[in-house]
């Protein structure tokens, strides 16, 4: 939705966009809670870890908004509460994801594995390469740039 309220070039205020991120959010948390619930069996679990995950997030942005308001025109803490919700969402999700897979014998989930190993380390060259080498080298804290590394981009 804030997207296309952008393509249309209306501009909220910042607590306005602030409060539509966080109704998608809550919006969303809410629909994936329905489906797991609906869910067949075989799938329920890995539905349930979307609806965590995306809750998760929900608060993460409830978290954010409530810092907007105790930090008026200033700058919220880094890292902050928000970022451990936000955090959260990640892992819940990929195992999730996981969930959903059902690999048939041992050497093509031998094969699966390698192939997301290999995806994974190719990535992490990359974002070194250009993104993390430059990010660690300025940081001066260290809470801060971990939670920046783990973010993804």
């Amino acid at each position: 939705m804030a997207v296309l309220l952008g393509l249309l070039g209306v501009r909220l205020p910042g607590w306005a966009y602030d409060q539509l991120l966080l109704s998608v959010s809550v919006l969303s948390a809410a629909g994936t809670w329905w489906a797991a619930r609906h869910a067949p069996q075989p799938d329920r679990q890995a539905w349930t870890l979307f609806a965590l995950g995306l809750s998760a997030w929900a608060l993460g942005d409830a978290v954010y908004n409530l810092y907007g308001h105790l930090y008026p025109g200033g700058t919220p803490p880094f890292p902050s509460w928000a970022d451990a919700f936000y955090r959260l969402y990640a892992p819940l999700v990929t195992v999730g994801i996981w969930r959903l897979m059902r690999p048939g014998s041992g050497s093509q989930l031998t094969r699966l594995l390698l192939d997301i190993g290999t995806v994974i380390v190719t990535v992490f060259v990359l974002l070194w390469h250009f993104v993390y080498a430059g990010a660690v080298a300025e940081s001066e804290n260290l809470p801060g740039l971990l939670v920046n590394l783990s973010y993804p981009l």
